[in-house]
């Protein structure tokens, strides 16, 4: 099972024993992972140096897909807690929407001063949304200040330097910080088709359609309609 043999390896890296036992099984179709514990074997805690052998391309997806993770972390923890995905809460960032595709605006409030009340209509029509950053290099956690107060608990679980994003090797491949809406809504979501499904006899199809704005995933949207 590759997840466990990825565990066995990420728990051996202290030690360059275990670590040459677990690579034995690691699969050797899987270049570049082979490449980083093959440095760790030969230059023990030198992970620098490890991922410094990768190429820009790879290190950038790496960066990027560590910063979504840190993302979704910040989600799950505000449901975990209780806090509602749709509603704001006090701290929240809202984020002005423009009137034609409904993108966010470089124009942000902070939720819980004497404005609430038009931020909440503003939300109800569609004109407003919760943001939350997407934690690059030049990221104002002071601007979200939630989001700043869950990231930190996840800063602390994940035992995370309270420097990382001020790295200069961020600065170095451009890994800017960014914002997203906490939810979105499809656009113009319109059942097509509702029938028998001629593949799977005694089921229904549907076929639906919507656009999404920048930064969504279809294949998401498409997950929770069939939960």
């Amino acid at each position: 099972n590759l997840t466990i043999l990825r565990k066995e390896i990420g728990n051996s890296l202290d030690d360059t024993s275990k670590l040459k036992v677990a690579y034995k099984k690691f699969p050797k179709s899987l270049s570049y992972e082979c490449k980083l514990i093959e440095h760790i074997i030969q230059y023990p805690k030198d992970y620098k140096g490890a991922f410094g052998n990768l190429n820009n391309d790879l290190l950038n997806l790496i960066i990027n897909a560590f910063q979504s993770y840190l993302f979704n972390k910040m989600i799950s923890l505000r449901v975990k807690k209780g806090y509602p995905l749709f509603q704001p809460v006090e701290g929240d960032s809202i984020g002005i929407l423009d009137d034609i595709n409904g993108n966010l605006t470089d124009v942000r409030y902070y939720y819980g001063k004497n404005y609430d009340n038009y931020l909440d209509k503003a939300i109800e029509l569609n004109r407003a949304t919760i943001v939350i950053p997407i934690i690059g290099f030049d990221t104002d956690l002071d601007q979200f200040p939630f989001m700043k107060e869950l990231f930190e608990e996840i800063r602390k679980e994940e035992n995370l330097s309270p420097i990382i994003f001020n790295s200069h090797f961020l600065d170095k491949y451009d890994l800017k910080g960014s914002i997203r809406a906490q939810t979105i809504k499809p656009i113009g979501l319109e059942l097509v088709e509702y029938s028998d499904d001629e593949i799977y006899p005694g089921n229904k199809k549907i076929k639906i359609e919507f656009s999404l704005n920048k930064g969504s995933y279809a294949t998401m949207l498409l997950r929770e309609i069939m939960k």
